[in-house]
């Protein structure tokens, strides 16, 4: 999902995590923003998504994996059953250690602004 002239992209999985936060009233209103958001808030499965959200607020953790090959973070929700905790892996990206600067949060969501050059290997 890209906009037209400035080549900005946001992934779709931020994209969906983002709307699962808001309230129906305004996803009723983004069904206008284009056709892939109004399928998207449509089809049953977001749907089913957004009303577990609001009913139950997982809380998200970041972090860092290190390994032989490579360096990547993990976007994860957390869900508390009984005794233990479960980590449902959201998305998989970039190490965020290319992070510049916290831009702001709302509602749990922060948005970072990252140091993107494609020759950077740390």
């Amino acid at each position: 999902m890209a906009t037209g002239g400035n080549n900005l992209y946001v992934p779709r999985e931020i994209i969906i995590e983002i709307l699962r936060r808001l309230p129906v009233k305004s996803l009723v209103r983004f069904r206008a923003v284009c056709k892939d958001w109004r399928n998207l808030l449509k089809s049953p499965s977001f749907i089913k998504e957004h009303y577990h959200h609001s009913t139950h607020k997982n809380p998200l953790l970041v972090f860092d994996v290190y390994n032989r090959n490579s360096i990547y973070s993990l976007l994860c929700s957390l869900r508390y059953e009984k005794e233990t905790v479960k980590a449902e892996r959201i998305l998989e990206m970039d190490s965020l250690r290319r992070v510049r600067r916290l831009i702001g949060s709302s509602n749990g969501l922060l948005c970072v602004a990252l140091d993107c050059k494609k020759d950077d290997t740390a």
